[in-house]
């Protein structure tokens, strides 16, 4: 009965200790060669845009796109990528999966605009600010 209740008092303290444990989430990242350090693609806390979600698709409603036609016809998204570095600033804008002598009009445009947004609150991994690349794809409806 004795070893029992000393078993017991063991397993409850085991158990006591995993509670208290920190746990960290494991956050994914690459090492970016044009800017010489890692950028994390997977936080446990993501950059927020001033204004959220709304706003961020707000401000990119003002891109102008009357001259975004190209070779093949309209062009119905751009799937936009940039930075948000340690400091909230966009950095390394781009277009996803294309070089940038094949960007168009319209992605010149989105990218101008997203060079223009304001500082956002940046991302963090388990508790450290980190830069994040953020993708995000628009679809455009002809006016």
């Amino acid at each position: 009965m004795k070893y029992l209740i000393l078993i017991l008092c063991f397993l409850s303290l085991h158990v006591k200790k995993d509670k208290n444990a920190a746990t960290f989430f494991q956050c994914q990242s690459y090492y970016d060669q044009s800017l010489k350090r890692n950028v994390f693609t997977s936080v446990d806390e993501m950059p927020l845009c001033p204004g959220g979600i709304r706003k961020l698709s707000s401000f990119f409603d003002k891109v102008k796109y009357e001259e975004s036609y190209n070779h093949s016809g309209w062009q119905h998204k751009v799937d936009l990528t940039f930075i948000i570095d340690e400091k909230g600033c966009v950095i390394n804008a781009g277009i996803d999966k294309k070089k940038i002598e094949e960007y168009s009009k319209l992605d010149l445009e989105y990218i101008r605009a997203a060079r223009k947004m304001p500082k956002w609150k940046p991302a963090k991994c388990n508790g450290k600010v980190v830069p994040f690349k953020f993708s995000t794809t628009f679809r455009i409806t002809p006016q």
